[in-house]
């Protein structure tokens, strides 16, 4: 299958999606030399032997982040320091400087948040919805408000 026919293919699958891919390359030798760290932030996928890389970064804070989602303190707070580091270059353009202030307070929230013990447990178990609850209501409430956002429970009190 020819690289326009791909186009084509992804074209439509792309349609169907919430988020848009920004970059296109026909083969491996084309995708620039993205390393761990880049993947992580970045989405890729592969559609008939064309590469697309969406790079926008992930809504999963622990992919932000790039730990595993049982990580400890110690690894959560190492790898903030490793991506604070790679985004506090002063040598770049000022593009690259906006893009990195913009990265970096994605990534100071994530760890904000993975390292408070009691919103960690609450994102880990009702997601970013939870945490937007906890702000409004309190960490305490969330569980009574998830419990009460059931539909079983509307039936029951009606």
């Amino acid at each position: 299958m020819g690289s326009l026919e791909a186009e084509e293919k992804f074209a439509e699958f792309e349609s169907n999606l919430d988020f848009k891919f920004h970059h296109c390359f026909t083969s491996r030798r084309e995708v620039p030399s993205f390393e761990l760290r880049d993947i992580a932030v970045c989405h890729v996928l592969k559609v008939h032997g064309a590469t697309f890389v969406e790079t926008q970064p992930p809504d999963d804070l622990y992919a932000l982040l790039e730990v595993p989602h049982n990580a400890t303190m110690p690894e959560i707070h190492l790898a903030y320091r490793r991506i604070k580091f790679r985004y506090s270059s002063t040598n770049d353009s000022d593009q690259l400087r906006q893009h990195n202030r913009e990265m970096m307070s994605d990534v100071k929230k994530a760890h904000s948040i993975l390292t408070n013990e009691k919103k960690r447990q609450i994102y880990d178990k009702y997601g970013q919805e939870g945490l937007d609850i906890s702000e409004k209501i309190g960490d305490e409430n969330v569980p009574i408000y998830f419990v009460l956002k059931h539909p079983c429970i509307k039936v029951r009190i009606l």
